[in-house]
């Protein structure tokens, strides 16, 4: 049993379960969102709120889970290295030479499970070490099991290794957090294109849906211009209210003839948390760790 804590700009949220034979079993999930237009770092959360919260809770095992804010990353193939010393030297080297910031910073990377022929596939990350010594000090300070700290690009990385790339190879996603706009696109199981973007409309105003719009034709464009010849299987979303959804959704399909897709069609939940809908919790599922 695990439970992830995910800072985002515009809520503190809470997820607890597990995830066994590609399900995922929720117990528990809270949301408490921010005032205004969020937090632009970890310093800018109400410390009174986050007492609030972090007193309740009462866990064997915890996940920081961060959004693309607070790190850099880099996806890189590498020669087959044994030596996991060797690995993180190199990890080290190439992170320097994207980190620009004066700050210090502590790198780590993970495996990816669809590797190259000839190599590794690795993804490369860096954190603040700012950002670590808060998360280290708020753990001890509320007696918090602090396993381990995890990032969003990750999570949806790990749900098409897990759930998409079963049915398909290619397929674009965007997330919406509050102002920020994040699209992700694999093509031929591999992860290709990361887009970090702002939202100026408000969520209900006739211009949003085009600003959205806007965002997943860059993504296609990006498309277009690197992999031609692969088709785009299908399109998801994630926190984009219904009434938008709809609105984009038809306008992709006139547009660009591109499938919209459900999570339903995955069936990632079992369990006593199997209706929670997926597109509101998806960083935080697929930052939840396999059953022990």
């Amino acid at each position: 049993m695990e439970t992830i804590l995910y800072i985002a700009s515009d809520a503190l949220t809470l997820i607890k379960g597990y995830k066994k034979k590609n399900k995922y079993f929720v117990m528990d999930t809270k949301r408490y969102p921010f005032q205004g237009e969020g937090i632009a770092s970890l310093e800018d959360i109400d410390q009174e709120k986050l007492d609030n919260i972090l007193k309740q809770i009462n866990v064997e095992s915890l996940c920081l889970l961060l959004s693309t804010k607070f790190v850099q990353w880099k996806i890189a193939e590498i020669p087959n290295l044994k030596s996991e010393y060797m690995i993180r030297k190199l990890v080290e080297q190439e992170m320097d030479e994207i980190v620009t910031s004066d700050k210090k910073f502590v790198y780590d990377y993970r495996m990816l499970k669809i590797q190259d022929a000839n190599g590794l596939r690795i993804m490369m990350f860096a954190v603040q070490e700012d950002v670590v010594n808060y998360v280290i000090q708020m753990s001890k300070k509320y007696r918090l099991k602090l396993t381990r700290i995890d990032i969003v690009i990750n999570s949806i990385i790990k749900i098409f290794e897990d759930f998409f790339s079963q049915s398909y190879q290619s397929v674009g996603l965007l997330v919406a957090e509050g102002k920020e706009v994040n699209t992700y696109l694999f093509i031929d199981g591999k992860f290709r294109y990361f887009g970090k973007n702002q939202i100026r409309s408000e969520m209900n105003s006739e211009s949003y849906p085009n600003e959205i719009v806007n965002y997943v034709s860059q993504l296609i464009q990006f498309k277009r211009a690197n992999y031609r010849d692969a088709e785009l299987n299908k399109f998801y979303f994630a926190g984009v209210e219904a009434d938008n959804f709809y609105k984009v959704s038809n306008v992709l399909k006139s547009l660009f003839q591109i499938e919209v897709g459900s999570y339903d069609e995955f069936h990632m939940l079992d369990g006593k948390g199997k209706d929670i809908p997926v597109e509101q919790w998806l960083y935080q599922l697929g930052s939840l760790g396999e059953w022990k």
